[in-house]
């Protein structure tokens, strides 16, 4: 039984390997940030939660395994909370999940780079 489920894993791997990326589907009530990444350009899918009040307490919101920016809204902050807490609060989806793409071959630390542009544009 092991061994089965390993190789329709692996299989599995291959086919998408093969395959590629498919297109992203894009959320209506995301926003999206195009950015010119050596050697191609990427595509950041982010969700923007704030309070309006100018005093509001910055906050960056990233998610786990699995997840997307979208999540944390739908269950740990709702925008009442937010409001309420006087928070503004900025969710971006990683590499390869929701609808950022995926890194290839670029290492991860340019999606921080990323994620440092947001922060200033939306946050201060």
């Amino acid at each position: 039984m092991g061994l089965e489920c390993y190789t329709l894993c692996v299989v599995r791997g291959f086919y998408v390997w093969l395959r590629g990326q498919l297109p992203l589907t894009k959320d209506n009530t995301a926003k999206y940030i195009e950015v010119m990444v050596m050697p191609s350009k990427r595509t950041i899918e982010y969700y923007v939660y704030r309070s309006e009040k100018d005093d509001a307490t910055p906050l960056v919101v990233l998610h786990g395994s699995g997840g997307t920016g979208k999540s944390f809204n739908q269950y740990a902050f709702p925008d009442e909370v937010l409001k309420e807490l006087n928070v503004k609060a900025i969710s971006p989806s990683f590499p390869g999940h929701g609808g950022s793409d995926v890194d290839g071959e670029e290492p991860c630390i340019y999606f921080f780079k990323v994620l440092t542009i947001l922060v200033c544009k939306y946050l201060f």
